[in-house]
């Protein structure tokens, strides 16, 4: 079985807003846990022992009440996967120091008036009358109920439900999983290696070149454009404003996505095409 994910982009909602500050509180008080005791003791804690912690913490209980009784210990497995990140970061980096641009920074916190990832897990996600709904305390507050007709989530193979925050909007992610294909090579296929990269976005393995100028052409655009505006952000003594953050959402993960897609796939297409050309 493999993993899959389907993202919905939400409009930017007072509940969604809410369960996210609360998820950013109950990350924040966990983190603070963590980095205390990393300090004291020089150990990371372990996932059992955040949550035996934390679970009669006023942040704790108060997403606990508004979201479920299982989210505030998928956000506490997060919190625990990221300081595992950090260890294995460090002992790489003293390693291969030459892989790094410094030593890796000790996780830190969320904005106060930040967002966080918000997760049910798969027992509090249902599937009726052919929409995706989660506990219902929730959906009578309106959360949205997404239809199942077009998506390949079914009751049987549905996973765990994010809500992630995507700039000025939300994003709803459905995992599910799915089987894995059984892809069978017979010895007289032929088969092209391909090596994706920047500069030569595509190389492949009989020696043909595809430069990437395009994609970096674009990408340059973009950055300038971000850049231009985060001037005028500075000059008011700002860091963000709603013009910014549809930017970031509409013109660097959506614009520039597609565009780098198409032209990767023409990439490809030119290098089968030239390749096998039967």
């Amino acid at each position: 079985m493999v993993k899959r994910v389907v993202r919905i982009q939400l409009p930017s909602t007072k509940l969604f807003e809410d369960l996210a500050f609360l998820a950013k509180n109950l990350y924040n008080s966990a983190t603070y846990l963590v980095r205390q005791t990393y300090f004291e003791t020089d150990k990371i804690l372990r996932y059992y022992s955040i949550n035996n912690s934390m679970r009669e913490k006023e942040e704790y209980r108060k997403l606990q009440e508004r979201a479920g009784s299982h989210t505030p210990q998928q956000l506490l497995r997060m919190v625990e996967a990221t300081w595992e990140g950090y260890k294995a970061a460090k002992k790489d980096w003293r390693i291969n120091p030459e892989k790094y641009l410094g030593k890796p920074r000790i996780p830190g916190y969320l904005p106060k008036n930040g967002w966080f990832i918000v997760v049910w897990s798969k027992q509090q996600v249902r599937i009726r009358e052919g929409k995706v709904r989660i506990v219902e305390r929730l959906m009578k507050e309106g959360f949205p109920a997404i239809p199942t007709e077009k998506l390949p989530v079914t009751e049987a193979n549905h996973a765990i439900i994010r809500l992630k925050p995507f700039f000025d909007k939300f994003m709803l992610e459905l995992a599910y999983e799915k089987e894995a294909p059984t892809i069978k090579v017979r010895e007289e296929q032929k088969v092209l290696g391909l090596d994706l990269g920047v500069n030569n976005l595509v190389a492949t393995s009989d020696s043909m070149i595809i430069k990437g100028g395009v994609v970096k052409s674009i990408n340059q655009f973009f950055n300038k454009q971000k850049a231009k505006m985060q001037a005028q952000l500075s000059k008011q003594g700002l860091k963000t404003c709603k013009k910014k953050q549809q930017l970031m959402r509409v013109g660097g993960m959506t614009n520039y996505k597609t565009y780098f897609i198409k032209h990767q796939e023409r990439s490809f297409n030119i290098a089968l095409r030239t390749t096998f050309p039967h």
